[in-house]
């Protein structure tokens, strides 16, 4: 009998000191626990922190976005604007170039009937002929800056279409 309750007694005292282990181990495992909780509530708060400022940016970005894509329209519409105007410039120069050569041919047609006043009406067709040339001048400029501006509208257009491909990717 008192083996066996030496033997109960050695048991229980093993058994009271492997749970006093168990218990010292288990409040360490709860310490490292809440460690690590408040590390994740640290980083989880610290991520939320750099998403909302990412989330700022994004939306100062956009605004921003926006509003340049706003400016390029209002400029292409301008560009557009000048382009018709110019369209128009040059068909009137044609016009008036198309008028001009009437009137040189009808002044040669009046110089051969008209001789005795040769000297005068060679004159007036040196200067129509200047005329025409500074016209024609002025139409070659014109052109060139028409190419110019329908260059400068193919790059308009081109970034337009990378800031809405931009645009697009951002959202």
């Amino acid at each position: 009998v008192s083996t066996q309750s030496t033997g109960l007694v050695i048991d229980v005292s093993a058994l009271l000191t492997e749970n006093h282990a168990l218990r010292e181990e288990k409040r360490k495992l709860l310490m490292e626990c809440e460690d690590l909780r408040n590390k994740y509530c640290n980083l989880v708060e610290v991520d939320l922190k750099n998403l909302r400022a990412n989330e700022t940016i994004t939306r100062n970005t956009m605004e921003n976005l926006r509003e340049e894509n706003t400016s390029l329209k209002k400029q292409i519409e301008s560009l557009r604007e000048e382009n018709t105007s110019l369209k128009k410039q040059i068909e009137s120069l044609r016009e008036e170039n198309t008028s001009l050569k009437k009137q040189i041919e009808s002044l040669r047609e009046e110089n051969t009937s008209l001789k005795n006043q040769i000297g005068d009406l060679k004159n007036q067709i040196g200067e129509m002929r200047e005329e025409n040339t500074s016209l024609k001048k002025e139409m070659e400029k014109l052109s060139e800056k028409y190419d110019l501006l329908d260059k400068r509208y193919d790059l308009l257009e081109k970034r337009y279409d990378l800031l809405e491909k931009r645009y697009d990717l951002l959202e």
